[in-house]
């Protein structure tokens, strides 16, 4: 049994937190982010270089960022280089499926015949457009693989029984409702600041489409007939 999923050069899905700059209650914004991302398993953060934070010295981020104001730039944190794993379903070389923390997907699609480009299962990344009337900050949170969403490129997915798709439900079902819940949990705090929170449906392919939607992945969409 073969990973039915893949790795892109450009994002297959992402989600979009647009809010207003110089709010007071951004550094709630981004703990909310930092506290669903580890409870969840979405996205813990190992290593941030630009702060020197190391969470095998240091302990958690969160408690770090307390005793290191000076380093909570509230969601421009994620303008930070840093590390993150998440704790994602895969099948080993065995056949077998297994859950493991991953900052490289590539890792897990290395032991198959099929491309492996090396992207993490979810990506964080801030942006400042302060020159914009009023000024304001975006997140973005995206993905470059269709690991998370239950049917794929079917071209990698010799065992498909679904023309023009590989199902990928048995995996996506796994670890999916954690992407989702942590969706959920940072658009109710992007939409509390005043802010948006919208899929980026202009890059989305025919493929994608009908499987997310502005509040996440939807595990139970119906795979379209092929054309």
């Amino acid at each position: 049994m073969q990973n039915p999923w893949t790795i892109d050069l450009e994002a297959r899905a992402e989600w979009a937190a647009t809010l207003p700059e110089h709010t007071p209650e951004h550094a709630g914004w981004l703990r909310t982010a930092l506290t669903q991302g580890e409870n969840l398993g979405v996205y813990r953060v190992l290593n941030v270089s630009d702060i020197g934070y190391h969470r095998s010295t240091d302990g958690g981020l969160v408690e770090f960022l307390h005793a290191h104001p000076e380093a909570d730039i509230g969601p421009l944190f994620f303008t930070y280089q840093h590390g993150a794993t998440t704790l994602i379903a895969f099948h080993d070389a065995a056949g077998n499926v297994v859950e493991a923390p991953l900052s490289d997907l590539g890792a897990a699609l290395a032991p198959f015949r099929t491309p492996v480009r090396h992207r993490p299962p979810l990506e964080l990344t801030a942006y400042d457009w302060g020159s914009d009337e009023p000024p304001e900050v975006s997140v973005s949170v995206r993905t470059y693989s269709d690991i998370w969403l239950p049917w794929t490129a079917a071209s990698h997915d010799p065992d498909s029984t679904v023309p023009g798709f590989g199902d990928n439900r048995a995996l996506a079902r796994r670890h999916t409702p954690r992407l989702n819940a942590f969706l959920a949990a940072l658009r109710q705090a992007t939409v509390r600041l005043g802010g948006r929170w919208d899929l980026e449906r202009d890059s989305l392919s025919h493929d994608v489409a009908f499987q997310v939607d502005d509040h996440g992945v939807l595990l139970d969409a119906e795979c379209p007939p092929v054309s």
